[in-house]
């Protein structure tokens, strides 16, 4: 009779442990990141945080990995990575989710709202038994579509087993491709698997390389809280030293091309000052006598040898510039201006040199030849000049 009961209560208990397997909670001690944030080597680079929980069929899979890994289906690894990541996380103002998803379903289950480790714990806890396809894909977009309109950068974290016999990895990575292309560098993706199913590591691995930041884990080497903290950190944190080295960086690189920038618009601005004073050398001036915008005989003479440069030159056009001395308003003077630079346009134009190929602007008393204030200065300023295009 003993020995009977013995029996049953051994079968018992094997269906007692075989049953509650997938309720096992690991023993976890997180480690404690405030004191790092408060004393601001650690500071917060991540606003909202989307945390996707796989419970499809393929997480009813039993692995263990001793002496850390307790035996227990996927799912059950699953939900205890997802609890000591939060259990690690600091305090601090964060926009978070949980999502499962299973039989081409998602369930929001969790947020999005502000991050409470005790609410967000009991929900994880509370997740029920797997069941169906695996719908990554969609639960990706679900995510996308959650995180949409949300202030700052943003995480997507994937608790799966990755199993490639329930998981369409094609539309997966296609959805990934979509997330990228709507919120660019302000999204990472991490994937964290469990059990080791084989193929498995590759596609999580292809998922993160297919967002272009983020990382991947292993839920076994998270099992250790020192692992599981440097995680966290990576996710949500950054090391306050190592993020002031880069702006400064950063900032030395603009720097750098603003200097670079500036460098080539000088000698843009050098090349065409050069090819002014070229153009403006080419033809020398003529002068005029006081308040006058007749031609005079020896600059006619000069003007003829104009004539046959640009005779020659037959592409070349011409900007004539009208210039004063100081005496005078300036309204008078810019008018005076005009009708010296329109005699020489017309002397020009009677040569045979055709009209379209000149130009003219009047500076007035704006542009001094010399700035001296005598007769002598005044005669210099007195003038036309010509620039070659």
């Amino acid at each position: 009779m003993m020995r009977r009961i013995s029996f049953g209560l051994v079968a018992l208990a094997a269906l007692v442990f075989m049953f509650t397997g997938c309720a096992t909670v690991s023993t976890f001690k997180p480690v404690d990141l405030n004191p790092k944030m408060k004393a601001g080597d650690l500071v917060q680079k991540t606003d909202n945080l989307a945390v996707l929980l796989d419970k499809s069929a393929s997480m009813d899979q039993w692995y263990a990995k001793p002496p850390n890994v307790e035996l227990a289906n996927h799912l059950t690894h699953a939900k205890n990575a997802t609890r000591n990541m939060a259990a690690t996380i600091p305090e601090m103002k964060l926009n978070a989710g949980l999502k499962t998803f299973w039989s081409d379903q998602t369930a929001q289950i969790y947020g999005m709202k502000a991050f409470e480790k005790n609410e967000y714990i009991r929900v994880i806890d509370g997740v029920g038994f797997p069941n169906g396809k695996t719908p990554t894909d969609k639960a990706l977009l679900a995510a996308g579509n959650d995180l949409k309109g949300a202030a700052g950068r943003s995480a997507i974290v994937i608790f799966s087993d990755f199993d490639e016999k329930e998981l369409n990895t094609k539309a997966t990575i296609e959805a990934v491709g979509k997330l990228k292309a709507d919120f660019g560098d302000k999204l990472c993706l991490y994937t964290v698997q469990v059990g080791n199913v084989p193929g498995a590591k590759a596609i999580a691995q292809q998922i993160v390389q297919a967002g272009a930041c983020g990382d991947y884990a292993s839920a076994d080497e998270l099992a250790n809280p020192a692992a599981m903290a440097a995680f966290v950190q990576k996710v949500l944190l950054e090391d306050a030293a190592a993020l002031k080295a880069k702006k400064a960086a950063e900032e030395a690189a603009a720097a750098a091309e603003r200097a670079r920038r500036e460098a080539e618009e000088a000698a843009a601005r050098a090349a065409a000052a050069a090819k002014a004073s070229k153009g403006r050398d080419i033809l020398g001036p003529v002068h005029f006598d006081f308040d006058k915008s007749v031609l005079r005989t020896q600059d006619r003479a000069i003007l003829k040898k104009h004539v046959e440069w640009l005779t020659a030159h037959k592409d070349a056009a011409v900007l004539v510039e009208g210039h004063c001395d100081e005496v005078g308003t300036n309204e008078y003077n810019l008018a005076l201006g005009e009708r010296r630079a329109a005699e020489v346009k017309k002397y020009l134009v009677n040569s045979g040199i055709a009209a379209s190929r000149i130009s003219t602007i009047s500076y007035g008393e704006e542009r001094p030849f010399d700035p001296g204030h005598s007769d002598a200065a005044h005669a210099k300023n007195r003038r036309a000049e010509f620039v070659v295009k």
